[in-house]
């Protein structure tokens, strides 16, 4: 959830400039030409042009991206938080056709959105496998007594009393 999170966020900011330099955009172009006049007030006429140039066409194109983002984040929500793993499942929850749901899961995992899960053919599920070189270890604490694993590379804390391992 951290990378959509990240990814709407700068989607919604980029919108929000965008509609600033179209709104700005208006007045900077009257100020400079009408009231201030001369080289400075075409310099400043000339910014208000292409911002309002930029605001007008880039605009509704960021808005647009912002909601496609909100949308993928509402799927990653149902998936991830909710738990619904079958597509017929997330559409229902999210109230979008079904297609438009495995269109969305498919956009999560091409985007990295999806870390984790694998497809299957009527959802998605969790991906429980080991990469090869995680390698655990079993060990018995010797404050509490009491068997955990952990991971090559990790603290060998135990989950229980908090001691570390010696060996």
């Amino acid at each position: 959830m951290k990378l959509i999170k990240k990814a709407v966020q700068k989607s919604l900011i980029l919108a929000l400039v965008l509609t600033i330099m179209l709104a700005a955009g208006v007045p900077m172009i009257v100020v400079g030409f009408a009231v201030i006049g001369g080289a400075g007030g075409k310099v400043l006429g000339a910014i208000g042009i292409v911002c309002t140039v930029i605001g007008f066409y880039c605009c509704p194109i960021a808005w647009i991206g912002f909601s496609n983002k909100l949308a993928l984040k509402r799927v990653l929500f149902a998936i991830e938080e909710e738990h619904f793993y079958k597509y017929s499942d997330i559409a229902a929850q999210v109230g979008i056709p079904e297609k438009e749901a495995i269109n969305r899961v498919d956009t999560c995992f091409k985007k990295q959105y999806l870390a984790g899960y694998k497809r299957e053919t009527d959802g998605i599920s969790l991906n429980v496998n080991k990469a090869l070189n995680e390698e655990e270890i079993a060990v018995t604490c010797e404050n509490c007594g009491a068997r955990y694993t952990y991971k090559i590379g990790q603290d060998a804390r135990c989950p229980y009393c908090g001691s570390v391992q010696t060996k």
